[in-house]
């Protein structure tokens, strides 16, 4: 059995549920390429990066406690989240690869997932796109309560090694259950893929970057000058792939009607996948390195709440590659959480056959369980 890992930190930690699964070599054929810190637009740039859908036979997505986070801190909206969610998935339609995704959540809302902004969203989309989910969140509030939380998280968002490896047997179990491959729903809508030949212009680059880490992706460095020509129409700028580190700064994305500001700088380094709050149309486009000295532009909100440092020497930014959509994530975001909204209401009102709808009686079964 062949699986990929597509998620965050859990996935990353040295003794993360990961781990217990890649030592479980002898029963599968397991590759992980989860990436901490990021949000559910990574997905989408993974599957396309590593040929996901194409070369193994189950795909295992943990993206909803980082959503949570991401959506938490108001740089990421609950419709971007369902959109860029929906583009990953739709990435398997008509592919021999299985996704799954495993649900899991930060500390805060483990006992009161109704509160947490995305939990609901996730389970909603894999009912409607007929995806199978490994809930954890849901066994967590029904099976322990809260004075076992320390036996469950280590920090606000981390899960103890305990808990990890019984992550990685359920998810091996379950795994082992699953039929094989279906009739593929048609449902892809929307496509976020990275930057294609002629869709960018580098100008100014001081030549590739290579970087040494789990994931090891070149880049190449922008500094004081350097430019990025965006003529993609009429697809969406709304990502960038880069690297973070202690001269990290940010950019300035300009239209024909506005200039954004993207600080990237953190406290932590590594390599990231960072939206855009507000995406912006790729029709000549201009991207330019910004060292915190720009007045009178509108800031796009950003976890990267890093000051720059005055007088940084070598201030840069290492960029690997941008992000862009085909729909406007926002725009279709909106469409899709209205369209669940009316899936779920006909759904409780309707008298359903059980054969015609047998997808809502497998989901509320499996939450029963």
């Amino acid at each position: 059995m062949k699986i990929a890992l597509l998620g965050t930190s859990n996935g990353v930690l040295k003794d993360g549920y990961a781990r217990f699964l890649l030592t479980d070599q002898h029963r599968h054929e397991v590759r992980n390429f989860s990436l901490g810190g990021n949000c559910s637009i990574y997905a989408n740039y993974g599957i396309e990066k590593y040929g996901i859908a194409d070369s193994f036979e189950y795909c295992v997505l943990d993206f909803c406690i980082n959503d949570e986070n991401f959506c938490d801190y108001n740089t990421l909206t609950v419709e971007q989240d369902m959109a860029y969610l929906y583009a990953a998935l739709s990435r398997f339609n008509a592919a021999k690869c299985i996704p799954v995704i495993l649900l899991l959540t930060n500390e805060r809302y483990a006992f009161h997932l109704e509160k947490s902004p995305v939990y609901r969203h996730h389970l909603q989309l894999a009912r409607m796109l007929n995806i199978k989910t490994i809930d954890f969140a849901q066994f967590i509030s029904t099976s322990y309560d809260e004075s076992r939380i320390r036996d469950i998280y280590r920090d606000a968002a981390h899960y103890t090694v305990e808990f990890q490896r019984m992550i990685a047997n359920c998810v091996s179990y379950e795994l082992g259950q699953l039929p094989g491959r279906g009739a593929p729903a048609a449902f892809d809508f929307m496509k976020i893929t990275k930057s294609g030949a002629g869709q960018a212009t580098y100008v100014g680059w001081t030549g590739d970057v290579g970087k040494a880490a789990l994931i090891a992706w070149p880049g190449q460095r922008m500094t004081a000058g350097s430019r990025i020509g965006v003529d993609a129409a009429p697809r969406w700028f709304c990502g960038l792939v880069y690297w973070a580190d202690a001269y990290t700064v940010g950019l300035k994305i300009a239209d024909a009607s506005v200039t954004m500001m993207k600080n990237l700088r953190l406290t932590y380094h590594g390599l990231f996948v960072r939206n855009m709050f507000y995406p912006l149309l790729a029709d000549g486009l201009e991207i330019y390195f910004d060292n915190g000295e720009s007045q009178n532009v509108q800031s796009d909100p950003t976890q990267c709440s890093a000051e720059y440092p005055k007088g940084l020497a070598d201030a840069r930014i290492d960029v690997v590659d941008l992000v862009l959509s085909d729909l406007n994530p926002t725009t279709f975001g909106i469409f899709l959480c209205a369209f669940f909204e009316i899936m779920e209401a006909n759904a409780r009102v309707m008298s359903i056959d059980q054969g015609s709808f047998a997808l809502h009686g497998r989901y509320t079964a499996e939450l029963a369980e």
